[in-house]
């Protein structure tokens, strides 16, 4: 589950964080820099958002492991409709 913006700014201003850093703060990245700066944990913040559940792929390409495979079966076929096009022409 991914956390928004305004979540974590909202956590780390409730935490003690000077309003002028957390306004500065225009990414999540910066946010984190934030926290850490004033010595904030933003592992209560984690908690209570629950357990990470990685999300499904959402394609099904061809690991890297199958790649040489599926590139040497596309040359194959490629070199066989080439010379059955020459065979065909009378070369």
């Amino acid at each position: 589950m991914k956390i928004p913006f305004q979540e974590i700014k909202r956590f780390i201003g409730e935490c003690g964080a000077p309003k002028e850093d957390l306004f500065a703060a225009s990414t999540k990245f910066a946010l984190v820099a934030v926290a850490e700066k004033h010595g904030i944990r933003l592992e209560p913040l984690l908690d209570a958002v629950g357990t990470y559940e990685p999300s499904k792929p959402l394609t099904t390409a061809a690991t890297k492991e199958d790649a040489p495979a599926k590139v040497d079966a596309k040359a194959a076929q490629t070199v066989k409709t080439a010379k059955a096009r020459e065979a065909a022409a009378g070369g």
